[in-house]
């Protein structure tokens, strides 16, 4: 190369130094027009999810109707200075970042002489005052409205959980009891000899976990041509039983998982399940809210529980008289007596 050639080369990087700084501003700008029709988006569809959500049954989480208003007024009330800095920013700042990238690309086709490196240090300065002035304007309004933004997310990712759990319901293998409801479902893997993929629901009374399976109906010359998948209930367990929930490492890969142990009176030691990393802590958070007693009073129509025995009760079976003591726990419907082998319905 030239040594002419390796100026024209280092002036076009000088050049593109400074088309980079105006972009970095326009990406600023953008991503804070952007904000006001993320939020104003949140503002329509949080309150009309929430109906959806009620309007399918589910009952937990009653603090999200008071929490979308409080968000939905704060945002309210930023709005009218958020829209005008918005104007200000495309009436103004915009076009006049267009025309330095205009004379910025002008300049890349000259040769690098004095007078065009002055007028380069000119445009880079004038961005550079650009910059500090856009970001004086928005720092403050963004950050109020980042903050918003957050706590809008925060809810439609319950919301979302809870569109996706009632509607996986629908098509599960079983039926919730008439006053028993779901509070969260997940995708998950069994692990243990043979990993089984299904879902995990947790609802106030159970851990359910429903295995998915492919089974083939159709072959033509031993390759699959139909398929259909079938749930089927592989574990049904009152949620009572569970003595601990805790993250833990599963799998050859040591990828993260869930471990359930269970009391010793329960019909199964531990339960391991592979799933993704993003849905581990909240799964554990759902077990947790139902057992601290949380899901109780954090419904739509409060639920007022009796607390749970931990110690053995004594009950007589109605049908020999003979005393039974068993642990009642949260979620158990029926007891066998150990006498007479009667199922004693539990009110």
């Amino acid at each position: 190369m030239s040594r002419i050639d390796e100026e024209k080369e280092r002036w076009r990087r000088e050049v593109d130094s400074v088309l980079d700084e105006i972009s970095e501003v326009e990406s600023e700008i953008n991503n804070f027009i952007s904000l006001l029709t993320s939020l104003d988006s949140y503002s329509i569809e949080i309150p009309s999810s929430i109906r959806e959500i009620r309007s399918r049954g589910y009952v937990f989480h009653a603090s999200l109707e008071d929490q979308a208003r409080e968000l939905v007024d704060s945002w309210m009330k930023l709005r009218h200075s958020f829209t005008s800095i918005v104007k200000r920013l495309e009436d103004d700042y915009i076009p006049r970042l267009r025309r330095l990238r205009d004379k910025c690309e002008q300049l890349m086709d000259f040769s690098p002489t004095v007078s065009s490196r002055m007028e380069l240090s000119r445009v880079e300065d004038s961005v550079r005052d650009l910059k500090r002035v856009v970001e004086s304007m928005i720092d403050k309004a963004s950050s109020q409205a980042r903050d918003i933004e957050h706590r809008f997310f925060s809810i439609k990712s319950r919301i979302n959980m809870a569109l996706w759990c009632t509607s996986l319901l629908l098509q599960a293998s079983f039926k919730l009891y008439d006053d028993e409801n779901i509070v969260s479902a997940y995708s998950v893997k069994l692990m243990g000899e043979e990993k089984v993929k299904g879902y995990l629901y947790i609802t106030d009374k159970r851990l359910i976990f429903e295995a998915e399976k492919e089974i083939v109906l159709k072959k033509v010359l031993f390759i699959p041509t139909k398929k259909k998948k079938v749930r089927e209930v592989v574990y049904d367990i009152p949620i009572g039983y569970v003595a601990q929930v805790s993250r833990g490492k599963v799998g050859f890969f040591e990828r993260g998982g869930v471990y359930i142990d269970f009391k010793p009176s329960a019909p199964v030691k531990q339960l391991v399940f592979d799933l993704s990393d993003e849905s581990i802590d909240n799964l554990i958070r759902d077990v947790n809210y139902v057992l601290s007693g949380r899901a109780d009073q954090d419904r739509t129509t409060t639920l007022k529980r009796p607390l749970e025995k931990q110690a053995p009760v004594v009950i007589r079976c109605q049908y020999c008289g003979a005393p039974i003591k068993k642990e009642i726990v949260r979620g158990v419907t029926s007891l066998k007596c150990e006498y007479c082998g009667a199922v004693i319905q539990l009110s």
